[in-house]
């Protein structure tokens, strides 16, 4: 069976005493051979793949809240999940501009402005304009920001480190395996949709 699939079938095993759809998708799998994820969704209902997509909005909703919530604790008063994100993909990629960031965060230029603004007033970036072409302008993290960013990014990888270890090797790999297989799902539905 494939890891999603195991992965899958261990996740709806922590609800099949409290949720009849949970129990009769958890026997499909542990009952029954499917080469792929292709296979076992060829073989659910409409009921089953209405169950699974309001567990995947609610589990979505709670790990990124989670996540968010832990993460701001750690980030301190100073900085939003998003400025703290904001940071990353600056720091993370040299010459990025106000459209890159929109473009990869999914969100309008006018919000990664407003987030913009407000890490430059903290003196955490800076923007410096292109020698060749003055209406491009690039972000750079500051010496302030690279220091801050740093800080808050041992302090949140201390946490992520406490999490994953309640999980073995192979449910981290499943799970990254899983979460990586969402996102390039996502990725591909966002292109056919933007067509």
């Amino acid at each position: 069976m494939d890891h999603t699939l195991d992965y899958l079938r261990e996740s709806l095993s922590n609800w099949i005493d409290k949720d009849e759809t949970a129990y009769r998708l958890y026997h499909k799998l542990e009952n029954n051979t499917y080469s792929s994820e292709r296979d076992f969704a060829n073989i659910l209902d409409q009921e089953d793949i209405h169950y699974l997509s309001d567990r995947y909005e609610e589990l979505t909703f709670l790990v990124h809240k989670r996540g968010e919530f832990l993460t701001n604790q750690e980030i301190s008063d100073e900085l939003t999940y998003d400025q703290h994100f904001t940071m990353r993909y600056i720091m993370k990629n040299d010459l990025c501009t106000s459209t890159d960031l929109a473009k990869n965060f999914y969100v309008k230029k006018s919000a990664i402005t407003a987030i913009i603004n407000r890490l430059v007033e903290k003196d955490f970036v800076r923007r410096d304009r292109d020698t060749k072409d003055r209406r491009v302008v690039y972000l750079k993290l500051t010496e302030k920001g690279i220091r801050f960013y740093e800080e808050c990014h041992k302090k949140i990888h201390d946490v992520v480190a406490r999490l994953i270890s309640h999980f073995t090797e192979e449910e981290i790999d499943a799970f990254m395996n899983t979460y990586e297989k969402v996102a390039k799902v996502l990725e591909k539905a966002i292109v056919e949709r933007e067509g």
